[in-house]
């Protein structure tokens, strides 16, 4: 009799061990497996849910660059902007596109004669725009003789921003 129950233990507890090692041992390594694979699934959504905040910022960007390659639209918006700042413009002149790496550099030069306060107006103005403009140049007349006859210096600006091509900032369109 204590053969048969020391051979029943046994049967039962190699038993046990083999089907611990062979049901439960692969069902651990799975869920071991799915773990990761769940958190690289997580990885995954987050690094999308990044991409996708950028590439809004990249189009909001893009909406406050250039639309065309040429210096027509800078000359357009920087006849609006001195309108806003109620300077008038004696001559604009639009540079010829540059490439600055991925994209195209475009500039225009501006004359006008103004007082500090106006050219600190129209200045604010710019900076303020919404569309991307920098001041690239910035010179006042100081000789008298290129003065306007109400004693207002002659200022002479080149102001410029980029045009990004279609390829390079993702559309909202596609």
């Amino acid at each position: 009799m204590k053969l048969s129950v020391v051979s029943g233990i046994l049967v039962f507890v190699f038993g046990a061990i083999l089907g611990w090692q062979r049901v439960h041992g692969p069902a651990e390594a799975r869920l071991g497996e799915v773990t990761k694979q769940l958190a690289a699934e997580r990885e995954t959504h987050r690094v999308r849910e990044q991409v996708a905040g950028l590439l809004r910022e990249t189009e909001e960007f893009r909406k406050r660059l250039a639309p065309e390659p040429d210096s027509a639209w800078l000359v357009r918006e920087v006849g609006k902007l001195a309108e806003a700042a109620q300077i008038e413009l004696t001559s604009i002149a639009p540079q010829s596109p540059k490439p600055v790496q991925e994209f195209t550099g475009l500039a225009v030069a501006v004359q006008f004669s103004s007082s500090y306060h106006e050219l600190g107006r129209f200045l604010s103005v710019i900076e303020s725009s919404y569309a991307f403009i920098r001041v690239d140049e910035l010179s006042i007349a100081k000789d008298l003789r290129e003065h306007d006859p109400d004693g207002r210096p002659l200022v002479k600006l080149t102001l410029a921003t980029l045009h990004a091509p279609a390829a390079m900032l993702p559309s909202g369109d596609r």
